[in-house]
């Protein structure tokens, strides 16, 4: 998954992933990755590590537009989305700064130079 698509899943009042021909909205498939999470728990074959980026993107929702609404903080969002991909390292970071409270005091102008 790559970084920036967490700013436009926290952001979004409804989300829709395409895969192919396929159009899933996003509390459906997030519905779905919970229930598989929950019945991977006690495998001894699959540690379910994958499922856990889409589960921070639920906490990035909820804390930022959802039910729970606190802020959230630069060393949270990156811990959360330390799994994410990015072309440049820099958008590690870039992505995330529009979501957390403390950003500017961390990075006060994003700059690429």
């Amino acid at each position: 998954m790559r970084v920036w698509i967490i700013q436009e899943i926290t952001v979004a009042s409804s989300a829709r992933v395409l895969y192919g021909d396929q159009i899933l909205l996003w509390d459906d498939l997030l519905r779905m990755l919970l229930i598989l999470k929950a019945a991977v728990a006690h495998s001894k074959t699959f540690d379910g590590k994958s499922l856990n980026l889409p589960v921070h993107l639920m906490k990035f929702h909820d804390m930022y537009a959802g039910q729970v609404r606190r802020p959230i903080s630069l060393l949270e969002a990156l811990i959360w989305s330390r799994p994410a991909q990015a072309t440049d390292p820099r958008d590690k970071i870039f992505a995330l700064l529009g979501l957390c409270h403390d950003s500017s005091t961390y990075v006060p102008v994003p700059n690429y130079k």
